[in-house]
């Protein structure tokens, strides 16, 4: 047993905790793999803004390499006058050496001794000159060094970049290939359904609070998954519902002949249940599938509003895909497809 001083202490820390909604780790789960898979550029779009980087580095590591030229031509030209005239000089020398008078020639050394001063002073020159060119060879060589420093780091930091991207693909396909992404998507529907049943038998801050949250990771996927279609050029159409009070995302197939969501979302809303009829669907490409009908008493998309749409809950389509908008919803509007728009989707109450 804690002495009373003890309790105390204890009691007072306890009273600085607050409970934890009861959603919250279950979001932040969800949040570290929006960050890890979903979050920032599209592999795609880094690819192509890295490509796009290889060939301005490219491009500037040629500018460069005329610019050192040039340069090097400059530096030649500042020193051709010091090797000319050291060329000179050395050939003078030669004479000298050649033509050293006798001792006891006192008029041919006084000759010699003219020559000698004459030879002096033209090292002078060379000298100087000589010491222009060192100086036209340092300033190269800075230039040539800090040109090459330049370059050797953007060259490391658009290899790291690829890397990076390299990775980040792998990383991406792994969890495409191993099915984690259609289970991702699953669990933050099942959340989604999960608190929308917690909401509607007792209201409160905290659950309204998550379902701000849950909602506004399923739109970050959404829009997620319509960026991807239009960088497709034979990519799907995507387009933004409300199914009763759910913000979903649908594709659009003229060949359902149902409209379809994931069983999940149909949970979320309230709407097919376990009791309802097992019905057979027919989607795109023909393929059956297996779902349980129910009605959407108000589906709204594109400005259109349709009540009592029959539809059919089945297993998830795709990441960031609630299900399929089709013909019945569909056939009761006029509707065009233009995938040169933005919105591809046209439709017109009939």
């Amino acid at each position: 047993m804690f002495p009373a001083r003890s309790l105390s202490l204890v009691l007072v820390a306890g009273l600085g905790l607050q409970a934890q909604a009861p959603f919250d780790g279950r979001i932040a789960e969800i949040e570290q793999v929006l960050n890890r898979h979903f979050r920032g550029p599209r592999a795609d779009e880094a690819r192509e803004r890295s490509n796009q980087e290889i060939e301005a580095f490219n491009g500037r590591s040629k500018r460069a390499n005329a610019e050192l030229a040039e340069a090097r031509a400059k530096m030649e030209q500042a020193t051709a006058p010091g090797r000319t005239a050291f060329a000179e000089l050395t050939k003078l020398d030669a004479e000298l050496k050649a033509s050293i008078p006798d001792g006891a020639d006192k008029p041919g050394n006084a000759k010699y001794a003219v020559r000698i001063d004459a030879r002096n002073a033209f090292a002078g020159k060379v000298n100087a000159l000589n010491e222009a060119g060192q100086r036209a060879i340092a300033e190269f060589n800075a230039l040539a060094a800090k040109t090459k420093a330049e370059l050797d780091n953007e060259r490391t930091q658009i290899m790291a970049n690829q890397e990076a991207i390299n990775l980040r693909v792998q990383d991406f396909e792994k969890f495409v290939k191993s099915g984690e992404d259609i289970a991702f998507f699953v669990r933050v529907n099942r959340l989604l359904a999960e608190v929308r049943t917690a909401l509607r038998k007792a209201e409160g801050p905290e659950l309204t609070a998550s379902l701000s949250k849950v909602r506004a990771i399923r739109r970050e996927l959404g829009q997620w998954a319509i960026a991807g279609q239009s960088l497709n050029p034979k990519g799907l159409i995507v387009v933004e519902a409300q199914v009763q009070d759910e913000p979903c995302w649908l594709i659009v197939d003229t060949g359902a002949t149902e409209t379809i969501l994931s069983q999940e979302i149909a949970d979320a809303i309230g709407l097919g249940g376990a009791q309802a009829e097992s019905v057979s669907l027919i989607v795109v490409g023909g393929l059956r599938l297996q779902g349980r009908h129910f009605t959407i008493p108000k589906l709204t998309t594109l400005g259109q509003t349709l009540a009592n749409v029959s539809a059919a809950a089945v297993r998830p389509a795709d990441v960031g895909i609630d299900g399929l908008l089709g013909q019945s919803f569909l056939k009761s509007f006029s509707y065009t497809i233009d995938k040169r728009k933005p919105e591809k989707l046209f439709l017109i109450a009939n």
